[in-house]
């Protein structure tokens, strides 16, 4: 469970905010301006105040108040106003896809630096941000866990200060933050209709990662998609939990799983970051592809393309939410984007004889 933070730690980057469209020299607010600003008590504003007195930001002048020092125009004067790109440290290709996107995106936004940074997957949010040594105007947000609850909203927004920002990756409305994500569900029944369309009539779905709102709601546009059309389905859970290796996992259930006997002729990965395990999986059980399995999965087609074989693919667009989160940042738009996006053909789909 995350911890609330002290009123304090939330005071301080608002205060940090404000001193940036102070002069050097000038007067800063007084502490009944700040408590009615702010909405907190004397002593959380004596503390955060008492902070930045020790780091040479504000001086303090007999009876007269608090200054603003020359060092604040020396610390924000080096460093560009920044938008923070704050991804899960994963062992996963999305990672570096998300931040080579996130890169890719500068000269589209030269007013701002953009600043890839990353953080612990063990815990769904980054425990701090270099909100102050970045000079950071704006955040980008994948979250690590499973869900992003109400609980963790309050916490993301306790150590953002008031500065704005975007999840992207997810579309928990729960949240209540601004985001762009891909429409998982429509994902989900894309892939399913290329293998239906191929004439397959009894599918799977191979829930192969932590079960959070992206991968569930890929299950069900499959799961809509089956009954819609009335095709036989059958959903694979191989236990994923955040934090475990999900590829090999995915192997261990698989290898298993087809030593048994099946009926489906096509199956549906959620994720092509762990899809490896299945492939291995059948290589191993000498079960070719598409020969005697079809396979499809939603995940990045720079993976899949790597792939042996390569596999027909609901592409992420992992940079599409990228450049859309940062339009929503720069509107001031509190809205929630989910994206539309492709199948690419790769060559992993049977045709089957519907005769």
């Amino acid at each position: 469970m995350i911890q609330p933070r002290l009123k304090s730690d939330e005071l301080y980057p608002r205060l940090w905010n404000e001193l940036q469209h102070y002069a050097p020299g000038e007067q800063f607010m007084s502490i009944r301006q700040i408590m009615r600003k702010f909405e907190v008590s004397q002593l959380v504003v004596d503390r955060t105040l008492s902070r930045l007195r020790e780091e040479e930001f504000l001086t303090a002048e007999g009876g007269r108040g608090l200054f603003v020092s020359e060092k604040i125009s020396r610390f924000t004067a080096d460093t560009p106003e920044t938008v923070l790109c704050a991804v899960p440290r994963w062992h996963s290709h999305d990672v570096m896809e998300m931040l080579n996107a996130f890169r890719e995106l500068q000269p589209e936004f030269p007013r701002q630096r953009l600043l890839g940074y990353e953080f612990d997957f063990a815990r769904p949010l980054p425990d701090v941000l270099p909100l102050l040594e970045e000079n950071v105007k704006g955040i980008l947000l994948h979250p690590a866990g499973d869900e992003f609850d109400a609980a963790e909203a309050e916490a993301f927004n306790r150590l953002r200060g008031g500065i704005p920002a975007v999840m992207f990756g997810r579309n928990c409305l729960s949240s209540r933050l601004p985001s762009a994500s891909l429409d998982d569900t429509f994902a989900g029944s894309l892939a399913a209709r290329q293998l239906h369309r191929n004439g397959h009539r009894k599918l799977a779905v191979l829930l192969s990662e932590p079960h959070n709102c992206a991968t569930l709601d890929r299950v069900k546009g499959v799961e809509d998609y089956a009954e819609l059309n009335e095709l036989e389905l059958e959903v694979i859970d191989c236990g994923v939990r955040s934090g475990e290796f999900a590829p090999g996992k995915t192997y261990d259930h698989m290898f298993e799983r087809l030593q048994r006997k099946f009926d489906f002729t096509g199956i549906v990965g959620v994720a092509s970051n762990s899809l490896s395990g299945l492939l291995n999986a059948c290589h191993n059980r000498n079960i070719g592809i598409p020969g005697e399995l079809s396979v499809v999965t939603i995940g990045s087609i720079g993976l899949t393309r790597t792939f042996a074989p390569p596999v027909d693919t609901v592409e992420t667009d992992l940079p599409g939410q990228i450049k859309a989160a940062l339009e929503l940042l720069a509107s001031g738009n509190p809205g929630n984007i989910s994206l539309k996006t492709n199948l690419i053909e790769q060559g992993s789909v049977r045709k089957l004889n519907t005769k």
